[in-house]
């Protein structure tokens, strides 16, 4: 693999150099944070993303095509959009979770950016 594809593992205070986001040490520290974190929490189908959001959340997106690009991260034009995102979270109250007013269209990457800062307000 040539050097100049390698990048800085995205942990702080990491310097080891990786083809992706993050070392192997910090993968594995991250799955397991996650392991505990969700153990106890309800599957998705319980927390309401079943097959009628499925359906809801497709038909949102064939609407709204592009990231709504919370963060300005864009700056070469917009991305696709690949989540329906809750703007405010639902955390289970099923009336903000149905509300199409509260959804936004978000790429991937900025669907992780926001999740993963929710998770450090909690």
């Amino acid at each position: 693999m040539a050097i100049a594809s390698l990048k800085r593992c995205a942990h702080p205070g990491c310097g080891e150099l990786v083809p992706g986001t993050y070392c192997a040490k910090h993968i594995r520290a991250a799955q397991a944070e996650r392991r505990g974190r969700d153990r106890g929490r309800p599957s998705a189908r319980r927390r309401g993303y079943d097959w009628e959001w499925q359906q809801n959340s497709k038909a949102f997106l064939d609407k709204a095509v592009f990231c709504a690009d919370p963060y300005q991260v864009h700056v070469d034009g917009p991305a696709p959009a690949e989540h329906t995102d809750h703007i405010i979270p639902h955390r289970g109250d099923r009336k903000l979770f149905r509300d199409k007013g509260n959804w936004q269209p978000l790429c991937a990457r900025c669907h992780a950016r926001k999740t993963a800062e929710e998770r450090t307000r909690t």
